[in-house]
């Protein structure tokens, strides 16, 4: 199975010490240059610095072939990650957000995301799925841009995968919304989800 990786779910795999979970549910994954760079990027964090300063065999960086001039609207990464699975017939792409999922499916391209992998381990007996949100959970990471980023793209597996999410999002959206949490019981802002008050929290 060949899968197209986007960079947010390689980074947030990486930042929760579960990339390695790509490799044994995939037989190869792909990531375009942008992506490539997006990771080599200044303001990236150190786990992504020290992952990609010893990047493993099974991650193949390719270059971008034609782009899409449909595609505008999304960055280079989800742009050229769309080519390259379409080029390279993927079975999946591996896209968080909305827009990029959205032109992705309009195409007839499977997608998942960050979590769709984490259930895809779980399912298969790699990991339990409550101890990899715990530890999604306990990171100083996921009380940013980051939970509502994944938090939508859960909700989208939910809906429009024909299994995926659908069963596990009540647990995951519990999960989430208290990520989305500081420790004075405020929601975050950029989170999605419900503060422990019972009110809407938009940011």
């Amino acid at each position: 199975m060949i899968v197209v990786s986007d960079t947010s779910p390689i980074n947030y795999l990486v930042l929760i010490e579960l990339q390695d979970l790509l490799p044994e549910l995939f037989q190869r994954v792909l990531i375009p240059d942008a992506v490539h760079r997006e990771l080599q990027s200044t303001g990236a964090p150190d786990p992504i610095r020290r992952f990609l300063a010893e990047a493993p065999n099974w991650l193949e960086v390719r270059p971008s072939p034609e782009i899409d001039p449909a595609l505008p609207h999304l960055d280079s990464g989800e742009r050229e990650v769309i080519a390259l699975a379409l080029s390279t017939k993927a079975d999946s792409v591996l896209l968080d957000e909305r827009k990029g999922r959205q032109a992705a499916r309009e195409r007839r391209l499977r997608v998942s995301g960050t979590l769709g992998v984490i259930r895809r381990a779980a399912d298969q007996g790699l990991i339990t799925l409550t101890d990899a949100l715990g530890v999604w959970r306990r990171r100083t990471f996921a009380r940013h841009r980051s939970c509502s980023t994944v938090f939508e793209a859960a909700r989208h597996e939910a809906a429009h995968d024909e299994r995926d999410t659908r069963e596990l999002w009540p647990h995951t959206k519990s999960i989430w919304v208290t990520s989305c949490m500081d420790p004075s019981h405020r929601a975050v802002r950029g989170c999605g989800g419900t503060a422990r008050s019972g009110r809407s929290s938009r940011g």
